[in-house]
């Protein structure tokens, strides 16, 4: 793998994509337009998992009888076939997917599963106007929005993220609905065997992206001169990739920052312009036992700047899209290809800072004789899933704006040949007003594998005082005990924000990331009706060689009812190479919703959170801070499967709540 920062890249040559097709208001609707109202046909074809077919068609007599004396086999997984002999039938639903009135009119598929059917006078096309084919226990239905309606399974998925999104559906802008599904069409996703293992399978790779897409479409634009101004991000990233031969495979971790400035545009839209800073990047590849390391630093040159177009919505969300594309290695020998995609920043109330969680899939090719990818030769895949904060920068900070005291949580790793380390770490920090800060006990964790054995330890530090520091008019803390520093702190003065990597090709590489926050002064914050948007990114080590990366899904929450009972609904994906690192990469998501969970916070907003998982002994616990009004919580996180929680996890991890308006 080539190190790079894709996303980036691929927003700066999409910078006019995210002004066309999905509106931004679901105020007005195409149904009223001329074309719409001349529409007296709709045509497509309907298209279903091998396996799910004989359900959605209409079975003869004859095989009525037949299936009761012998069950009929479930096809194997052979694509999308035609829907032969299947009724369609033209209906209205509410806001919940439901059958409105009576069937408006009908049709039956062909042998190729082709249908036309005869729109009634009067009918507009619509969001809440659908198409669908029944069975027993299965339904497709797509949402007539033009004349050329095909009914597949991701049709039906489009329908149900905007019905679970509670979507006005009666008043959406039908070309933002096109423009959704066309783009949902760019992803390569093999049929499954049934359609509801084909949902499960949609859901899983391009989820985000829709939901994305229809909070978009839903959504109003909110005031971009809240947020104009000049930003510095900084953010870690971990990856793993494989090889299809099961030659090798990789672990990554690597540390960015930039600095952007963001101006208005007017209607939502802002104009980011990015300026890069200094990144690293570590890389632990081969097998295990016999893995090597490489480390690059990158010093971009000054004034290699982009610019691209963002929307920033009334959810306080800094909405970014970005369109499929392909990059061929710099030595010519592999092509990637990177999946359209969306990035959703969730600000947080009251402060200039936005926080995300993504994830970066790709697809390695082999290159052909004349330099392109040849989709025939795939090489492996790569996933790469980051923790990213942006903060606006002070214009004239001083040591003396620096005061009080700071919860701290860190996230890092630590490689050398054969060996990768994943660490975490909290503390109190106090700025004490002057050029010195004092140091609270650092409370380590860490999980170090070697070849066959993978080793915990915790350790606590001892305690420093009058350590001094310097600080820049743009927020810069560049020295923190006489020693060059990464670290910045936000125009409140009460975020603090550092990334430090260190190296030597072939040798040893480090790579972390740390988040500070003030405490509060008069009390624990109430917590009691508030909820936050969960963002978590953490490492896992476990049985021999296994290796697993975690992330939250965007729509994960936490929230807590009037008396302060906590719930939390937490989307998981994972990638995992079960057998370490020349293992090929399994996904997979998972739902914990669930109230069995404590949430302890102490009058300085120091927090534990510990989380049941459901389904046995284990427990993730959440050690960490509440900033000084409870809009934003920072932890380091630990999951044991014993249920002992962090006294010996198997995975280590860094979680940010961000609260919702």
């Amino acid at each position: 793998m080539e190190p790079m920062k894709h996303w980036m890249l691929a927003l700066a040559a999409s910078s006019a994509l995210v002004l066309t097709g999905c509106g931004g208001s679901s105020s007005s609707s195409s149904s009223d337009t001329d074309d719409d109202a001349e529409a007296t046909t709709i045509s497509g074809t309907a298209e279903a998992p091998a396996g799910s077919v004989a359900q959605l068609r209409q079975p003869s007599s004859l095989e009525i009888a037949m299936n009761f004396l012998i069950p009929p086999a479930a096809a194997a997984i052979t694509g999308l076939d035609p829907v032969e002999g299947a009724d369609v039938e033209l209906i209205r639903v509410d806001n919940n997917g439901d059958q409105t009135g009576e069937v408006l009119a009908t049709a039956t598929t062909s042998i190729t599963g082709d249908y036309t059917l005869n729109i009634p006078a009067g009918v507009s096309l619509a969001g809440n106007l659908v198409v669908r084919i029944q069975g027993a226990n299965a339904e497709m239905r797509s949402q007539v929005v033009e004349q050329d309606v095909d009914i597949n399974p991701l049709s039906e998925y489009v329908l149900q993220r905007f019905i679970e999104n509670g979507t006005e559906l009666d008043t959406l802008n039908t070309d933002s609905v096109l423009t959704l599904r066309g783009k949902a069409e760019e992803f390569d996703i093999a049929a499954t065997a049934d359609l509801s293992s084909m949902l499960d399978r949609l859901d899983q790779e391009i989820g985000e992206f829709v939901d994305g897409q229809v909070n978009r479409i839903t959504s109003g634009t909110a005031d971009v001169t809240e947020i104009a101004g000049d930003w510095r991000s900084n953010a870690i990233e971990f990856g793993i990739g494989d090889d299809v031969d099961m030659d090798s495979g990789f672990f990554d971790a690597e540390v960015f920052g930039d600095n952007f400035t963001f101006s208005d545009q007017g209607n939502g839209v802002v104009t980011i312009t990015e300026n890069p800073r200094a990144s690293a990047e570590a890389q632990i590849s081969g097998q295990d036992g016999n893995a090597f390391l490489n480390y690059w630093e990158d010093l971009p040159d000054t004034g290699d700047n982009e610019s691209f177009n963002a929307e920033y919505l009334d959810t306080g969300e800094l909405y970014l899209e970005f369109p499929f594309e392909e990059e061929i290695s710099g030595d010519g020998e592999f092509g990637f290809r990177y999946p359209p995609g969306v990035l959703r920043f969730q600000k947080a109330p009251n402060t200039a800072a936005f926080f995300m969680v993504a994830s970066d899939p790709v697809v390695r090719y082999l290159t052909d004789d004349s330099g392109a990818v040849d989709p025939d030769q795939r090489d492996g895949n790569e996933i790469l899933y980051s923790l990213e904060t942006f903060v606006r920068q002070p214009e004239s900070a001083t040591a003396s704006d620096m005061t009080g005291t700071f919860g701290r949580v860190y996230l890092g790793t630590y490689f050398q040949n054969n060996v990768y380390e994943v660490e975490n770490e909290h503390n109190e920090i106090t700025f004490n007003g002057d050029t010195t800060i004092d140091i609270g006990s650092e409370q380590y964790m860490g999980l170090s594998r070697s070849f066959a054995t993978t080793t915990f330890s915790s350790n606590a530090s001892t305690v420093e005082t009058g350590v001094p520091f310097t600080v820049q008019p743009d927020g810069s803390i560049d020295t923190i005990g006489g020693e060059a520093s990464n670290v910045f702190v936000n125009e409140d003065f009460n975020i603090v924000l550092g990334g430090e990597f260190d190296g030597e090709n072939g040798n040893y590489a480090a790579i972390s990331n740390t988040l500070m926050v003030r405490l509060p002064t008069e009390g624990a914050p109430d917590l009691a009706g508030r909820s936050y948007r969960v963002k978590f990114l953490a490492v896992e080590m476990y049985d021999t060689y296994g290796l697993t990366l975690a992330r939250s899904r965007y729509d994960s929450t936490l929230s807590f009812d009037g008396s302060a009972t906590p719930s939390l609904d937490l989307n998981i994906e994972r990638a995992e190479k079960p057998e370490g690192l020349a293992d090929v990469i399994e996904k997979s998501t998972e739902n914990l919703a669930t109230s069995d969970l404590s949430v302890d916070v102490a009058s300085n907003g120091a927090t534990s959170i510990t989380i049941n998982d459901g389904e046995g002994a284990g427990v993730t616990l959440a050690e960490g801070y509440l900033n000084h009004d409870g809009s934003i919580g920072i932890f380091r996180t630990s999951y044991d499967e014993d249920g002992s929680g962090s006294a010996d996890p198997s995975e280590l991890g860094l979680m940010v709540l961000v609260e919702l308006p």
